[in-house]
């Protein structure tokens, strides 16, 4: 394998100085040589790959002993043992895999009584899958059992000192349900020889992590849970995508790869705080600049115009990467790093490139765990105040744009930020309204309210408004009280900043202030009194300053 690495790279630089102005001999023996390298490159894959059976042989006999050590009935089903992968990789998931089909035994499924009491059949089910899929290999480990009590993974979270209640209570589904994954985390109630030490699953993760994979839950209490692992066929040899950052080339494995854009100058970042986001396609997508994570000093260096946006997907999440350029897609041959830069979770190796020089290979799962992405979604979703240093007197607002009308909302009044997809959209007694969280949300259209604006009471102008726009979601803010919850509508976030009540001038509803922010009038609007005359109340202006 590694000679065939070595002829893999010289390969790549005879290809690179091979120009249009060698001989016709020189350029037809280069594609030769690259037919050939490949077909052998191909052949000595195929030797190293192995098909999955081998791995999954001794999983009937492992359930048969915990079926019978823990009084279960437990049926085994496994489709796709044919699909093949790197021999390396299939020792890398041998552990993981067994780590989760013992907590889909032991905690997943019930026991005999309490499935016929639930009205399921007296036997589970546990389900082995796997496929190739996009380069890579797909292996869903699934059960029919109890499903994850997210309420109770919440709970251990907070009582463990973890997180904070509040945090805990703005998770979707899916990010409590990746809190398993933390060290040390279990709901068990008792320490069994099965599960239950609270040790296992932050491995598992780690684990798939090291080489090059990820992992994904999905669950349903009472129904079941699905573990999804996709994993490179092969560590040694893979496409990548390289790229230039200031002076230095570096390459992204092309499976993180989703899409490529060019910063488009008319659709400027928007900035919530300090986390940079990018309107694609209607959505939010949040951004990390190169100079984030390799330059020692990101201020000087982070520039958004003209510049390329790398859309990846690492650990579940979507950001864009910023970089200057986008250079050109090669196979590249996977050099590891040595011992003393093992620490460096930005880097997952390095390579040769065709003229000789050497280029580092950009990690994205490592690049979620140096930047603190998660952090970055929920300040995107909602501005926390004390990110803001306010001077006595002033007040932080969130800057947007209705129209052709520069809006500020007091941040006090605005709980999250949401995309909602236009499809989600429905009407009730004639107003827009959506389900969020499990309740009925009204959309509040600011712009059919502004002066000039016609408000009829409504959620009107819904076809007029928004089917002239190729847009495909809403930007909403959010803000909701224990007795009702309200999405107003804005077209564009534009910044963070505090306003300076000093000159500022008294508007008419629903503008509770004129001031200048940043050099330019801003209208604050009064949340409570918008929120109040789209509830049917009578509207009331909050007060001074």
């Amino acid at each position: 394998m590694n000679l065939v690495s070595e002829l893999v790279l010289a390969r790549n630089q005879i290809n690179q100085n091979t120009g249009s102005d060698a001989s016709a001999g020189l350029q037809a023996a280069a594609q030769q040589l690259d037919i050939v390298t490949g077909d052998l490159q191909q052949a000595l894959m195929e030797t190293r790959m192995q098909p999955i059976g081998n791995l999954w042989n001794r999983l009937p006999r492992m359930i048969r002993d915990l079926a019978t050590q823990l009084d279960k009935r437990i049926s085994l089903e496994m489709d796709g043992s044919e699909t093949e992968l790197d021999k390396t990789l299939l020792e890398a998931i041998r552990d993981p895999l067994t780590h989760i089909i013992r907590n889909a035994v032991d905690h997943g499924l019930e026991d005999a009584a309490s499935r016929l009491a639930v009205g399921k059949p007296e036997t589970g089910t546990v389900s082995l899958r796997a496929r190739h899929e996009g380069g890579q290999v797909i292996v869903e480990i699934s059960d029919d059992g109890a499903g994850l009590n997210l309420e109770a993974i919440g709970a251990k979270v907070v009582d463990r000192g973890l997180m904070t209640a509040e945090a805990v209570a703005d998770m979707s589904e899916r990010e409590l349900a990746n809190l398993v994954f933390l060290p040390g985390l279990s709901t068990a109630k008792a320490i069994t020889k099965v599960s239950g030490r609270g040790v296992g699953m932050d491995v598992v993760k780690r684990s798939i992590d090291e080489i090059g994979g990820t992992i994904d839950i999905q669950t349903e209490l009472g129904k079941g849970t699905v573990f999804t692992l996709r994993i490179p066929l092969t560590l040694a040899i893979i496409p990548a995508l390289r790229v230039r950052c200031a002076d230095e080339r570096y390459l992204i494995p092309q499976l993180n790869v989703l899409e490529l854009h060019r910063v488009d100058p008319t659709a400027p970042i928007e900035l919530v705080g300090d986390t940079p986001l990018y309107r694609l396609r209607g959505e939010l997508l949040p951004l990390l600049h190169w100079s984030d994570v390799l330059a020692d000093d990101p201020g000087p260096a982070r520039v958004w115009t003209d510049k390329y946006i790398v859309v990846l997907e690492a650990n579940g999440r979507i950001f864009g990467f910023v970089v200057d350029a986008v250079e050109n897609t090669e196979e590249i041959v996977v050099k590891p790093l040595r011992a003393h830069l093992k620490e460096l979770d930005t880097f997952a190796g390095s390579t040769v490139l065709g003229d000789g020089s050497v280029a580092l290979i950009l990690d994205p799962i490592g690049i979620t765990r140096v930047v603190d992405l998660q952090a970055g979604d929920e300040q995107a979703r909602a501005g926390d105040p004390d990110q803001f240093r306010v001077k006595a007197g002033h007040e932080t607002v969130l800057v947007c744009t209705s129209g052709t009308t520069r809006v500020g909302f007091p941040l006090d009044g605005i709980t999250r930020l949401e995309s909602i997809p236009l499809t989600s959209i429905e009407h009730a007694s004639g107003v827009e309204v959506v389900t969020y969280r499990g309740r009925l949300m009204r959309l509040v259209r600011l712009q059919t309210m502004l002066p000039g604006g016609g408000w009829s009471g409504g959620g009107g102008g819904f076809d007029d408004m928004v089917e002239a726009e190729e847009v495909r979601s809403l930007l909403v803010l959010v803000h909701e009280t224990e007795d009702d919850v309200a999405g107003i509508v804005v077209d564009r976030i534009i910044e963070v900043s505090a306003a300076d009540p000093s000159g500022a001038r008294p508007g008419n509803y629903p503008v509770r202030l004129s001031v200048l922010i940043d050099g330019k009038v801003t209208d604050v609007i009064d949340i409570e009194a918008v929120v109040a005359a789209t509830r049917g109340d009578t509207p009331a202006m909050s007060g001074a300053w």
